[in-house]
Protein backbone atom coordinates (compact mmCIF):
# COMPACT_ATOMS: atom_id res chain seq x y z
CA UNK A 1 0.00 0.00 0.00
CA UNK A 2 1.80 3.38 -1.10
CA UNK A 3 0.95 6.71 -0.27
CA UNK A 4 1.94 10.41 -0.74
CA UNK A 5 0.68 13.63 -0.75
CA UNK A 6 -0.86 15.55 -3.65
CA UNK A 7 -1.93 19.03 -4.88
CA UNK A 8 -5.54 19.42 -5.96
CA UNK A 9 -6.62 22.39 -7.89
CA UNK A 10 -9.80 24.25 -7.76
CA UNK A 11 -10.63 23.72 -11.53
CA UNK A 12 -10.45 19.58 -10.85
CA UNK A 13 -13.42 18.05 -12.05
CA UNK A 14 -12.83 15.02 -9.50
CA UNK A 15 -14.00 17.60 -6.41
CA UNK A 16 -16.79 16.80 -4.61
CA UNK A 17 -19.27 19.87 -5.54
CA UNK A 18 -19.13 20.65 -1.79
CA UNK A 19 -15.75 21.47 -1.89
CA UNK A 20 -15.37 23.14 -4.92
CA UNK A 21 -17.53 25.50 -4.40
CA UNK A 22 -15.40 26.41 -1.55
CA UNK A 23 -12.66 27.30 -3.16
CA UNK A 24 -11.75 30.38 -4.28
CA UNK A 25 -10.55 30.34 -8.84
CA UNK A 26 -6.73 29.14 -8.92
CA UNK A 27 -6.47 28.01 -5.32
CA UNK A 28 -5.22 24.82 -4.34
CA UNK A 29 -4.80 22.22 -1.91
CA UNK A 30 -2.69 19.12 -0.21
CA UNK A 31 -4.00 15.96 -0.08
CA UNK A 32 -2.94 12.57 1.60
CA UNK A 33 -3.66 10.00 -0.01
CA UNK A 34 -3.09 5.83 0.88
CA UNK A 35 -3.65 3.66 -1.82
CA UNK A 36 -5.74 1.08 -0.17
CA UNK A 37 -6.42 -0.07 -3.56
CA UNK A 38 -3.13 -2.09 -4.07
CA UNK A 39 -3.67 -4.02 -0.91
CA UNK A 40 -1.27 -4.67 1.65
CA UNK A 41 2.49 -4.04 0.83
CA UNK A 42 4.04 -6.37 -0.47
CA UNK A 43 8.03 -5.23 0.65
CA UNK A 44 10.72 -8.12 0.54
CA UNK A 45 13.81 -7.89 2.33
CA UNK A 46 16.31 -10.49 1.97
CA UNK A 47 20.04 -10.41 3.82
CA UNK A 48 22.69 -12.47 4.35
CA UNK A 49 25.71 -12.49 6.50
CA UNK A 50 29.13 -14.38 5.92
CA UNK A 51 32.10 -14.46 7.47
CA UNK A 52 35.57 -16.65 7.24
CA UNK A 53 38.16 -16.68 9.66
CA UNK A 54 41.83 -18.43 9.44
CA UNK A 55 44.28 -18.45 12.12
CA UNK A 56 47.64 -20.08 13.88
CA UNK A 57 48.96 -19.45 17.48
CA UNK A 58 52.26 -20.64 18.60
CA UNK A 59 55.00 -20.58 21.68
CA UNK A 60 58.49 -20.02 22.02
CA UNK A 61 60.88 -19.24 24.56
CA UNK A 62 58.76 -20.34 27.82
CA UNK A 63 56.17 -17.62 28.35
CA UNK A 64 55.83 -16.12 25.05
CA UNK A 65 52.89 -17.05 22.58
CA UNK A 66 51.90 -15.27 19.18
CA UNK A 67 49.14 -15.51 16.73
CA UNK A 68 48.28 -14.46 13.49
CA UNK A 69 44.69 -13.99 12.18
CA UNK A 70 42.49 -13.11 9.25
CA UNK A 71 38.96 -12.73 8.55
CA UNK A 72 36.55 -11.46 5.72
CA UNK A 73 33.41 -10.90 6.50
CA UNK A 74 30.80 -9.40 4.39
CA UNK A 75 26.79 -8.82 4.28
CA UNK A 76 25.09 -8.56 1.42
CA UNK A 77 20.99 -7.34 1.30
CA UNK A 78 18.45 -6.97 -0.84
CA UNK A 79 15.06 -4.51 -0.89
CA UNK A 80 12.55 -4.85 -2.68
CA UNK A 81 9.41 -1.95 -2.92
CA UNK A 82 7.06 -2.96 -5.63
CA UNK A 83 4.32 -0.39 -6.41
CA UNK A 84 5.70 3.25 -5.16
CA UNK A 85 4.09 6.42 -5.99
CA UNK A 86 6.61 8.64 -8.45
CA UNK A 87 7.16 11.73 -7.23
CA UNK A 88 7.00 13.45 -10.60
CA UNK A 89 3.98 11.20 -12.47
CA UNK A 90 1.96 11.50 -9.03
CA UNK A 91 1.82 15.55 -9.29
CA UNK A 92 0.52 15.01 -13.03
CA UNK A 93 -1.51 12.38 -12.54
CA UNK A 94 -3.23 14.32 -9.70
CA UNK A 95 -3.60 17.39 -11.94
CA UNK A 96 -6.65 16.86 -13.91
CA UNK A 97 -8.59 19.76 -15.88
CA UNK A 98 -11.69 19.47 -18.34
CA UNK A 99 -11.00 19.53 -21.54
CA UNK A 100 -12.75 22.61 -23.20
CA UNK A 101 -12.42 25.28 -25.78
CA UNK A 102 -10.43 27.28 -24.29
CA UNK A 103 -7.94 25.06 -23.45
CA UNK A 104 -7.52 21.99 -25.73
CA UNK A 105 -5.19 23.61 -28.48
CA UNK A 106 -3.53 21.44 -30.29
CA UNK A 107 -3.73 18.46 -28.12
CA UNK A 108 -6.59 17.04 -30.08
CA UNK A 109 -8.42 15.89 -26.75
CA UNK A 110 -12.23 15.71 -27.12
CA UNK A 111 -14.20 18.58 -25.84
CA UNK A 112 -16.13 17.67 -22.23
CA UNK A 113 -13.66 14.85 -21.58
CA UNK A 114 -10.98 14.81 -18.56
CA UNK A 115 -7.04 14.76 -19.22
CA UNK A 116 -4.30 15.62 -17.36
CA UNK A 117 -3.41 19.56 -17.27
CA UNK A 118 0.22 18.02 -18.70
CA UNK A 119 -1.54 16.65 -21.59
CA UNK A 120 -2.93 19.80 -22.92
CA UNK A 121 0.28 20.76 -23.92
CA UNK A 122 2.35 17.70 -24.13
CA UNK A 123 -0.22 14.78 -26.07
CA UNK A 124 2.55 12.18 -26.03
CA UNK A 125 3.40 12.18 -22.41
CA UNK A 126 0.88 9.15 -21.55
CA UNK A 127 -0.49 10.39 -18.38
CA UNK A 128 -3.05 9.36 -17.01
CA UNK A 129 -5.93 11.27 -14.82
CA UNK A 130 -6.82 10.07 -11.71
CA UNK A 131 -9.80 10.13 -9.44
CA UNK A 132 -8.42 10.86 -5.96
CA UNK A 133 -11.86 11.22 -3.96
CA UNK A 134 -13.07 8.11 -2.25
CA UNK A 135 -11.76 4.23 -2.24
CA UNK A 136 -11.80 2.16 -5.78
CA UNK A 137 -12.17 5.48 -7.48
CA UNK A 138 -8.38 5.29 -9.13
CA UNK A 139 -8.50 4.04 -12.52
CA UNK A 140 -6.18 0.83 -13.30
CA UNK A 141 -4.82 3.09 -15.93
CA UNK A 142 -3.96 5.74 -13.61
CA UNK A 143 -1.85 3.11 -11.10
CA UNK A 144 -0.09 1.91 -14.06
CA UNK A 145 1.34 5.38 -15.05
CA UNK A 146 1.89 6.87 -11.68
CA UNK A 147 3.39 3.55 -10.13
CA UNK A 148 6.89 1.59 -10.16
CA UNK A 149 9.27 -0.69 -8.42
CA UNK A 150 11.94 0.45 -6.29
CA UNK A 151 14.89 -1.91 -5.50
CA UNK A 152 18.22 -1.44 -3.93
CA UNK A 153 21.06 -3.80 -3.20
CA UNK A 154 23.82 -3.50 -0.74
CA UNK A 155 27.12 -5.09 -0.18
CA UNK A 156 29.59 -4.51 2.78
CA UNK A 157 32.41 -6.16 3.71
CA UNK A 158 35.27 -6.11 5.90
CA UNK A 159 39.16 -7.60 5.75
CA UNK A 160 41.07 -7.65 8.74
CA UNK A 161 44.30 -8.68 9.54
CA UNK A 162 46.10 -9.01 12.94
CA UNK A 163 49.21 -10.33 14.40
CA UNK A 164 49.93 -10.13 18.36
CA UNK A 165 52.95 -10.89 20.19
CA UNK A 166 52.66 -11.61 24.37
CA UNK A 167 55.09 -12.55 26.76
CA UNK A 168 56.97 -12.00 30.15
CA UNK A 169 60.43 -10.44 29.26
CA UNK A 170 61.14 -10.15 32.89
CA UNK A 171 60.28 -10.20 36.76
CA UNK A 172 60.13 -7.72 39.70
CA UNK A 173 59.78 -8.24 43.18
CA UNK A 174 56.13 -8.43 43.04
CA UNK A 175 55.96 -11.20 39.77
CA UNK A 176 56.24 -11.34 36.05
CA UNK A 177 55.91 -7.88 34.34
CA UNK A 178 53.28 -8.92 31.28
CA UNK A 179 53.36 -7.21 27.60
CA UNK A 180 51.83 -7.51 24.67
CA UNK A 181 52.32 -6.00 21.22
CA UNK A 182 50.67 -6.04 17.99
CA UNK A 183 49.42 -4.55 14.74
CA UNK A 184 46.81 -5.15 12.45
CA UNK A 185 45.19 -3.85 9.31
CA UNK A 186 41.25 -3.41 8.36
CA UNK A 187 39.42 -2.54 5.21
CA UNK A 188 35.94 -1.56 5.19
CA UNK A 189 33.66 -0.90 1.90
CA UNK A 190 30.38 -0.51 1.10
CA UNK A 191 28.61 -0.92 -2.16
CA UNK A 192 24.92 0.44 -2.69
CA UNK A 193 22.90 -0.02 -6.28
CA UNK A 194 19.63 0.89 -6.83
CA UNK A 195 17.25 1.05 -9.81
CA UNK A 196 17.26 4.53 -12.06
CA UNK A 197 14.26 5.95 -10.15
CA UNK A 198 15.85 5.43 -6.90
CA UNK A 199 19.22 7.09 -8.08
CA UNK A 200 17.46 10.48 -8.47
CA UNK A 201 15.08 10.50 -5.54
CA UNK A 202 12.59 9.95 -7.87
CA UNK A 203 10.12 8.12 -5.50
CA UNK A 204 7.36 10.02 -3.67
CA UNK A 205 7.84 8.03 -0.11
CA UNK A 206 10.56 8.43 1.80
CA UNK A 207 13.19 5.91 3.28
CA UNK A 208 12.78 4.09 -0.79
CA UNK A 209 14.63 5.93 -2.93
CA UNK A 210 18.51 5.06 -1.92
CA UNK A 211 20.90 6.64 -4.35
CA UNK A 212 24.00 4.72 -5.58
CA UNK A 213 27.10 4.28 -3.06
CA UNK A 214 30.48 2.88 -3.67
CA UNK A 215 33.04 3.75 -0.77
CA UNK A 216 35.99 2.17 1.41
CA UNK A 217 38.25 3.43 4.11
CA UNK A 218 41.47 1.17 5.15
CA UNK A 219 43.05 1.10 8.75
CA UNK A 220 46.15 0.79 10.06
CA UNK A 221 46.82 -0.09 13.61
CA UNK A 222 49.56 -0.78 16.28
CA UNK A 223 49.45 -1.10 19.93
CA UNK A 224 51.58 -1.85 22.70
CA UNK A 225 50.44 -2.55 26.44
CA UNK A 226 52.11 -3.76 29.56
CA UNK A 227 50.96 -5.06 33.21
CA UNK A 228 53.45 -3.88 35.64
CA UNK A 229 53.15 -5.71 39.28
CA UNK A 230 53.93 -3.46 42.26
CA UNK A 231 53.05 -5.51 45.48
CA UNK A 232 51.93 -9.47 45.82
CA UNK A 233 50.66 -10.64 49.16
CA UNK A 234 52.03 -7.92 51.08
CA UNK A 235 49.81 -6.72 54.67
CA UNK A 236 46.71 -4.56 52.70
CA UNK A 237 48.18 -4.97 49.68
CA UNK A 238 47.23 -9.07 48.37
CA UNK A 239 47.51 -7.31 45.11
CA UNK A 240 48.22 -3.77 43.00
CA UNK A 241 49.32 -3.71 39.54
CA UNK A 242 49.24 -0.50 37.12
CA UNK A 243 47.96 -1.22 33.39
CA UNK A 244 50.06 0.93 30.52
CA UNK A 245 48.44 1.07 26.67
CA UNK A 246 48.86 2.98 23.75
CA UNK A 247 47.65 2.37 20.21
CA UNK A 248 48.44 4.24 17.00
CA UNK A 249 45.55 4.33 14.54
CA UNK A 250 45.70 5.72 11.03
CA UNK A 251 43.06 5.76 8.82
CA UNK A 252 43.01 6.31 5.26
CA UNK A 253 40.62 9.15 5.30
CA UNK A 254 41.34 11.07 8.27
CA UNK A 255 45.12 10.47 9.13
CA UNK A 256 46.33 9.14 12.27
CA UNK A 257 45.27 9.51 15.99
CA UNK A 258 46.94 8.38 18.95
CA UNK A 259 45.03 6.90 22.34
CA UNK A 260 46.10 5.32 25.70
CA UNK A 261 45.18 4.04 28.75
CA UNK A 262 46.59 3.78 32.07
CA UNK A 263 44.82 1.66 34.46
CA UNK A 264 45.25 0.52 38.95
CA UNK A 265 44.07 -2.43 39.78
CA UNK A 266 44.74 -3.09 43.84
CA UNK A 267 42.93 -5.98 45.82
CA UNK A 268 44.27 -4.70 50.13
CA UNK A 269 42.76 -7.87 50.99
CA UNK A 270 41.01 -11.46 49.26
CA UNK A 271 37.30 -10.06 49.59
CA UNK A 272 37.55 -6.28 48.01
CA UNK A 273 39.37 -5.62 44.68
CA UNK A 274 39.55 -1.64 43.70
CA UNK A 275 39.77 -0.49 40.14
CA UNK A 276 40.71 2.79 38.39
CA UNK A 277 41.13 3.29 34.78
CA UNK A 278 41.98 6.82 32.66
CA UNK A 279 41.89 6.48 29.02
CA UNK A 280 41.77 8.36 25.84
CA UNK A 281 39.77 6.66 23.12
CA UNK A 282 38.08 7.27 19.53
CA UNK A 283 35.04 6.55 17.96
CA UNK A 284 36.05 7.12 13.98
CA UNK A 285 32.97 7.83 11.44
CA UNK A 286 31.66 4.98 9.83
CA UNK A 287 30.96 4.70 5.97
CA UNK A 288 27.54 6.20 6.01
CA UNK A 289 28.60 8.81 8.25
CA UNK A 290 31.47 9.81 5.30
CA UNK A 291 30.48 8.32 2.08
CA UNK A 292 26.44 8.80 2.02
CA UNK A 293 25.41 10.27 -1.05
CA UNK A 294 22.91 13.52 -0.80
CA UNK A 295 19.26 12.24 -0.49
CA UNK A 296 16.24 14.40 -0.07
CA UNK A 297 15.62 15.08 4.35
CA UNK A 298 12.73 14.89 5.58
CA UNK A 299 10.62 17.63 5.59
CA UNK A 300 12.20 19.88 8.21
CA UNK A 301 8.68 21.61 9.19
CA UNK A 302 8.05 25.22 9.05
CA UNK A 303 11.26 27.16 8.25
CA UNK A 304 11.92 30.96 8.53
CA UNK A 305 14.46 32.67 6.74
CA UNK A 306 16.20 34.62 9.89
CA UNK A 307 17.31 37.70 7.15
CA UNK A 308 13.49 38.24 6.53
CA UNK A 309 11.43 36.36 9.81
CA UNK A 310 8.87 34.92 7.15
CA UNK A 311 9.58 31.45 5.27
CA UNK A 312 11.89 30.87 2.92
CA UNK A 313 10.94 31.63 -0.94
CA UNK A 314 12.58 29.74 -3.79
CA UNK A 315 13.76 31.12 -7.00
CA UNK A 316 11.20 31.60 -9.79
CA UNK A 317 9.93 28.13 -11.09
CA UNK A 318 11.97 25.93 -8.43
CA UNK A 319 11.43 24.42 -5.04
CA UNK A 320 14.11 24.48 -2.05
CA UNK A 321 15.63 21.41 -1.64
CA UNK A 322 16.51 19.71 1.70
CA UNK A 323 19.17 17.56 1.85
CA UNK A 324 21.03 15.13 4.38
CA UNK A 325 24.98 13.66 3.17
CA UNK A 326 27.96 12.00 4.56
CA UNK A 327 30.72 13.79 4.63
CA UNK A 328 34.56 12.79 3.99
CA UNK A 329 36.17 15.57 5.75
CA UNK A 330 34.88 13.68 9.71
CA UNK A 331 37.81 13.15 12.33
CA UNK A 332 37.22 10.51 14.77
CA UNK A 333 35.51 11.34 18.15
CA UNK A 334 37.89 12.06 21.10
CA UNK A 335 36.67 10.44 24.47
CA UNK A 336 38.40 11.21 28.12
CA UNK A 337 37.05 8.67 30.33
CA UNK A 338 37.59 7.91 33.98
CA UNK A 339 36.44 4.83 35.75
CA UNK A 340 36.56 3.89 39.21
CA UNK A 341 34.96 1.74 41.44
CA UNK A 342 35.09 -2.31 42.86
CA UNK A 343 34.34 -5.67 43.52
CA UNK A 344 33.30 -7.31 46.58
CA UNK A 345 32.74 -11.07 47.28
CA UNK A 346 32.82 -11.99 50.98
CA UNK A 347 34.78 -14.90 51.76
CA UNK A 348 31.62 -15.53 54.01
CA UNK A 349 29.40 -15.78 51.46
CA UNK A 350 30.52 -17.89 48.56
CA UNK A 351 29.44 -16.62 45.13
CA UNK A 352 27.99 -13.41 46.35
CA UNK A 353 29.91 -10.48 43.78
CA UNK A 354 28.63 -6.95 44.30
CA UNK A 355 30.25 -4.36 42.05
CA UNK A 356 29.92 -0.76 41.65
CA UNK A 357 31.54 1.39 39.25
CA UNK A 358 31.37 5.52 38.02
CA UNK A 359 32.19 6.26 35.03
CA UNK A 360 32.78 9.97 33.46
CA UNK A 361 33.02 9.99 29.64
CA UNK A 362 33.89 13.58 28.00
CA UNK A 363 34.26 13.59 24.05
CA UNK A 364 35.02 16.51 21.64
CA UNK A 365 34.18 16.76 17.89
CA UNK A 366 30.77 13.81 18.81
CA UNK A 367 29.75 13.33 15.32
CA UNK A 368 26.14 14.52 14.35
CA UNK A 369 23.77 16.58 12.20
CA UNK A 370 22.14 20.16 12.68
CA UNK A 371 18.59 20.88 12.22
CA UNK A 372 17.78 23.05 9.10
CA UNK A 373 16.57 25.86 11.06
CA UNK A 374 19.44 25.77 13.00
CA UNK A 375 22.29 25.70 10.10
CA UNK A 376 19.99 29.22 8.45
CA UNK A 377 20.42 30.76 11.81
CA UNK A 378 24.12 30.01 12.85
CA UNK A 379 24.70 31.49 9.45
CA UNK A 380 22.78 34.88 8.98
CA UNK A 381 22.40 35.29 12.60
CA UNK A 382 25.67 33.84 14.42
CA UNK A 383 28.48 34.22 10.88
CA UNK A 384 29.47 30.79 11.67
CA UNK A 385 31.74 29.94 9.35
CA UNK A 386 31.03 25.51 9.72
CA UNK A 387 27.32 26.57 8.64
CA UNK A 388 27.43 28.83 5.85
CA UNK A 389 29.40 26.13 3.44
CA UNK A 390 26.10 24.22 3.64
CA UNK A 391 23.55 26.89 2.24
CA UNK A 392 23.26 27.44 -1.30
CA UNK A 393 21.43 30.50 -2.56
CA UNK A 394 20.28 31.56 -5.93
CA UNK A 395 19.22 34.94 -8.36
CA UNK A 396 18.14 37.22 -5.74
CA UNK A 397 19.76 35.99 -3.02
CA UNK A 398 17.05 33.31 -2.70
CA UNK A 399 17.70 30.24 -1.13
CA UNK A 400 18.10 26.93 -3.16
CA UNK A 401 19.18 24.22 -0.79
CA UNK A 402 20.38 23.32 2.74
CA UNK A 403 22.53 20.57 3.27
CA UNK A 404 21.88 19.01 6.71
CA UNK A 405 25.31 16.70 6.55
CA UNK A 406 27.40 14.96 9.34
CA UNK A 407 29.55 17.36 10.88
CA UNK A 408 32.14 16.96 13.87
CA UNK A 409 30.29 19.03 15.97
CA UNK A 410 29.01 18.45 19.48
CA UNK A 411 30.77 17.84 22.80
CA UNK A 412 29.61 14.96 25.20
CA UNK A 413 29.30 14.97 28.84
CA UNK A 414 28.11 11.35 30.30
CA UNK A 415 28.53 10.40 34.11
CA UNK A 416 26.91 7.16 35.25
CA UNK A 417 27.20 4.73 38.40
CA UNK A 418 26.72 0.99 37.05
CA UNK A 419 25.98 -1.46 39.60
CA UNK A 420 25.47 -5.37 39.65
CA UNK A 421 25.29 -8.55 42.23
CA UNK A 422 24.79 -11.93 41.65
CA UNK A 423 22.78 -14.44 44.80
CA UNK A 424 24.07 -18.24 45.12
CA UNK A 425 21.21 -20.81 44.31
CA UNK A 426 20.37 -24.12 43.76
CA UNK A 427 16.94 -25.31 42.66
CA UNK A 428 15.83 -28.50 44.84
CA UNK A 429 18.43 -27.30 47.92
CA UNK A 430 21.03 -29.51 48.50
CA UNK A 431 20.21 -32.49 46.43
CA UNK A 432 22.61 -32.01 43.22
CA UNK A 433 20.15 -34.78 41.06
CA UNK A 434 17.63 -31.88 41.71
CA UNK A 435 18.92 -28.98 39.71
CA UNK A 436 22.14 -27.32 38.73
CA UNK A 437 23.90 -24.59 40.88
CA UNK A 438 22.52 -21.26 39.86
CA UNK A 439 22.83 -17.49 40.28
CA UNK A 440 20.02 -15.28 41.00
CA UNK A 441 21.54 -11.34 39.70
CA UNK A 442 20.82 -7.57 39.25
CA UNK A 443 22.08 -4.64 38.09
CA UNK A 444 21.45 -1.29 37.57
CA UNK A 445 22.86 2.20 35.89
CA UNK A 446 21.98 5.60 37.57
CA UNK A 447 22.50 8.36 35.15
CA UNK A 448 21.68 12.12 35.81
CA UNK A 449 19.84 13.60 32.80
CA UNK A 450 21.63 16.83 32.80
CA UNK A 451 25.22 14.86 32.29
CA UNK A 452 24.51 14.42 28.36
CA UNK A 453 24.50 17.56 26.73
CA UNK A 454 25.10 18.29 23.27
CA UNK A 455 27.04 22.38 22.69
CA UNK A 456 28.36 23.99 19.27
CA UNK A 457 25.93 24.10 16.50
CA UNK A 458 23.58 22.50 18.06
CA UNK A 459 21.03 24.47 20.23
CA UNK A 460 22.49 23.66 23.92
CA UNK A 461 20.92 22.29 26.94
CA UNK A 462 20.55 19.13 28.06
CA UNK A 463 19.39 16.15 25.26
CA UNK A 464 19.82 13.11 27.19
CA UNK A 465 16.98 11.29 29.55
CA UNK A 466 17.97 10.58 32.18
CA UNK A 467 16.17 8.08 35.01
CA UNK A 468 17.37 4.90 36.50
CA UNK A 469 17.92 0.92 34.41
CA UNK A 470 17.23 -2.32 36.43
CA UNK A 471 17.80 -5.45 35.57
CA UNK A 472 17.16 -9.00 37.00
CA UNK A 473 18.13 -12.21 35.82
CA UNK A 474 18.95 -15.97 36.99
CA UNK A 475 21.53 -17.92 35.23
CA UNK A 476 23.75 -20.88 35.28
CA UNK A 477 26.91 -20.96 36.81
CA UNK A 478 29.90 -21.16 34.83
CA UNK A 479 31.85 -22.64 37.65
CA UNK A 480 34.79 -21.90 40.17
CA UNK A 481 36.64 -19.72 36.99
CA UNK A 482 33.57 -17.36 36.41
CA UNK A 483 34.19 -14.09 38.08
CA UNK A 484 32.45 -11.18 38.10
CA UNK A 485 34.38 -8.72 35.51
CA UNK A 486 34.40 -5.13 34.72
CA UNK A 487 31.58 -3.75 33.55
CA UNK A 488 32.16 -1.49 30.33
CA UNK A 489 30.53 2.11 30.40
CA UNK A 490 27.24 2.26 28.28
CA UNK A 491 28.26 4.42 25.33
CA UNK A 492 26.78 8.30 25.86
CA UNK A 493 23.65 9.03 23.43
CA UNK A 494 22.94 5.44 22.34
CA UNK A 495 25.47 6.30 19.47
CA UNK A 496 27.20 3.67 17.83
CA UNK A 497 28.06 1.88 14.44
CA UNK A 498 31.32 3.35 14.21
CA UNK A 499 34.69 1.77 15.19
CA UNK A 500 35.63 2.04 18.83
CA UNK A 501 39.19 2.09 19.75
CA UNK A 502 40.11 -1.30 20.92
CA UNK A 503 43.13 -1.97 23.47
CA UNK A 504 45.14 -4.99 23.60
CA UNK A 505 43.69 -8.17 23.60
CA UNK A 506 46.18 -10.31 25.95
CA UNK A 507 46.31 -8.29 29.34
CA UNK A 508 43.53 -6.44 29.84
CA UNK A 509 41.08 -9.34 31.21
CA UNK A 510 43.74 -9.17 34.24
CA UNK A 511 42.75 -6.24 34.76
CA UNK A 512 38.85 -6.27 34.60
CA UNK A 513 39.00 -9.26 36.63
Amino acid sequence: MGSGNITIRADDPFLPPEVAALMPAGSSITLARRYEELGLAENQITDANYQFNFGLTGKFGGSWSWDVRAVYGENVAKQDFPNQPLTGRSALSADAVTVTSANVGASGLPIGSVACRSTLTSPGNGCVPMNPFGAGNISSGAFDYMLADAWNKRWMGQQQYMADLRGEPFSLWAGPVSLAVGGEYRRETAIVKSDPISQVNGFAVGGVSQPAMNAAYNVDEAYVETIIPLAKDWTLAKEFDVTLAGRHTDYSTSGGVNTWKVGVNYRPFDDLRLRLTRSRDIRAPNLGELFSPATPASSPGFIVDPRTGVAPLAPTGSTISYLTSGNPSLKPEIAQTLTYGGVYQPHFIPGLPLSVDYTHIKVDGAIGQVAIQTILNQCFINNNPSACPLIVTGPGNTLVSVNSSYLNLSSLDFSSIDWEGAVPFRPGGSDPRRGRPGRAGADGLLQPAHDLQRRHLQAGGPCGRGGRRRRFRARPAAGPDDRLGHLHPRPPDGRGGGEVHRRGPALEPRLRQ
